[in-house]
């Protein structure tokens, strides 16, 4: 399994504090079967003008020291604003490993009027956003249609295991279920953010339920194939059944 939605970088933002827990984590996640994480920190407080080089250095330090054989890979969770597409062209920023894929975080409690237009901009520039855990977002939950309008301009969608599992409340879980049920998820990922509570980098329960609801070839999907493409930064504009011209956003 392939997780790319991760806050296991430590002492970054509000996920793994330091090493010994970013180590924990990764340990945890191999005992799970993930194999390969992209870790997603939200910001960069402490050298935002080089923030690849950063992470990768985060990154290093404890792929050595957890003596475990997942692969971590780079990337940035953004929340979006409309300072995001010149922040990606600035490459203060960070896509999936530099490719064009990134992983966006709309705001919780509402859906302001220019969020598709920025959408459209990142995309007229060249990046296919992912939208990150949709189903916490209380608009989308009253009118899941929403995701169904962004999937049809190219747009990627990736939920969350925990939302699955009701560790989110009852209107997530409704609407990841609904998402689901209308093949509106591209990617279910963990969204870990610590080896404690019920933040955690591991995916397997969740995806029992998911196969339920969708069959288990659809939710080997979402956990191999497509974070995969993803992470080689193979296009899957055709695999969500949408044209390949990203002006039509």
């Amino acid at each position: 399994m392939i997780d790319i939605h991760n806050h296991i970088l430590p002492g970054v933002d509000d996920g793994a504090q330091d090493s010994s827990e970013s180590i924990a984590m990764l340990q945890m996640a191999q005992a799970d079967g993930i194999e390969l994480i992209v870790a997603t920190p939200h910001h960069f407080p402490i050298v935002r003008q080089d923030p690849s080089s950063y992470a990768s250095r985060l990154r290093d330090q404890i792929a050595e020291k957890s003596r475990t054989k997942i692969t971590v890979r780079l990337g940035q969770e953004i929340a979006i604003s409309e300072d995001v597409p010149r922040g990606l062209l600035d490459r203060k920023l960070l896509s999936f490993e530099q490719s064009q894929y990134v992983l966006i975080e709309l705001p919780f409690f509402d859906y302001p009027d220019w969020v598709d237009g920025v959408l459209a901009e990142i995309c007229r520039d060249g990046f296919t956003p992912i939208i990150a855990h949709p189903e916490r977002n209380t608009e989308v939950q009253k009118d899941p249609n929403i995701i169904t309008a962004i999937r049809e301009k190219g747009m990627l969608t990736q939920i969350n295991a925990g939302s699955l599992l009701g560790h989110f409340g009852d209107a997530a879980n409704e609407t990841a279920i609904k998402l689901l049920e209308t093949e509106s998820v591209d990617v279910i990922a963990s969204d870990a953010h610590s080896a404690h509570g019920f933040r955690l980098p591991v995916l397997s329960d969740a995806l029992e339920l998911a196969g339920r609801i969708t069959g288990f070839s659809q939710v080997e999907r979402m956990v191999s194939e497509t974070p995969r493409a993803i992470i080689e930064g193979r296009s899957l504009r055709e695999d969500v059944g949408t044209k390949s011209d990203s002006s039509a956003v």
